[in-house]
């Protein structure tokens, strides 16, 4: 393996940023292709480690919204962020141990 293409591997692996900025960029148009492309979105602008598999569930009983274009499944970034406000807790929920 050549430095080059070490490096363009380094690049990559290194390429999701673990600080989410402050505000992530939301749209109500579907923006997002892909069960794929919303775990990239989760994890790039909210550094959520949300999981394909997670998304394909979310997805199929309807609790996470998304439109069916030509086909393919597409999200909305301002209906991903909705999603995860609304699964906010209280403080009095976290307290006694919740798992």
């Amino acid at each position: 393996m050549t430095s080059a293409s070490r490096a363009a591997k380094q690049a990559t692996a290194t390429s999701r940023n673990p600080k989410a900025p402050l505000t992530p960029r939301l749209s109500p148009v579907p923006n997002i292709r892909s069960k794929q492309g919303a775990v990239d979105w989760y994890w790039d602008e909210m550094s959520l480690r949300v999981t394909y598999n997670e998304v394909q569930k979310k997805t199929a009983s309807g609790e996470m919204p998304s439109f069916r274009i030509g086909g393919a499944v597409h999200y909305s970034s301002q209906d991903l962020y909705d999603y995860v406000m609304r699964q906010r807790r209280s403080a009095a929920e976290n307290v006694g141990g919740a798992a």
